[in-house]
């Protein structure tokens, strides 16, 4: 049991890392993107794409971390096996389908940002093959709450 809780501390605990991440996130993606841009000269017309990939990429970044704060939230009260736990999955995975829209984009000006959208694609779909599991335990948990 202690490990379980100590997983779920270090859960909890890099979530809300990445909350103020994003927070920063905003403030430090100018000078990070020029940063990067300033690597190549062959990545000077990679600066406004990139800025603008970046920018939108931060919707649906909050809208996970949102998502899986407050799945883990439920987690912690023992409510693991509930509708609502699988409405965050399905969240999170569309939010990992749109950023992987945005990378295929941005694959266009930098194609290793092919690689970003095949793993944000990846872990969407991985996402919903866990929201179905979860979605026949709750099925199976309420047909046992009504047997007898």
């Amino acid at each position: 049991m202690r490990g379980e809780s100590k997983s779920m501390l270090v859960s909890v605990l890099l979530v809300k890392i990445l909350l103020v991440c994003l927070l920063a996130a905003p403030f430090l993606l100018p000078f990070m993107i020029r940063w990067y841009v300033s690597l190549s000269p062959d990545l000077q017309n990679v600066y406004w794409p990139a800025m603008i990939i970046g920018y939108l990429c931060l919707i649906p970044a909050g809208t996970a971390i949102v998502c899986m704060d407050r799945l883990l939230c439920n987690i912690r009260k023992a409510k693991v096996f509930i509708k609502k736990n699988t409405d965050y999955l399905r969240v999170i995975s569309w939010c990992a389908y749109v950023v992987g829209l945005l990378f295929f984009i941005m694959g266009f000006w930098r194609p290793l940002a092919f690689v970003v959208c095949f793993a944000a694609f990846f872990i969407g779909v991985v996402l919903r093959v866990v929201n179905n599991v979860f979605r026949q335990a709750i099925l199976i948990r309420e047909e046992n709450e009504y047997t007898i």
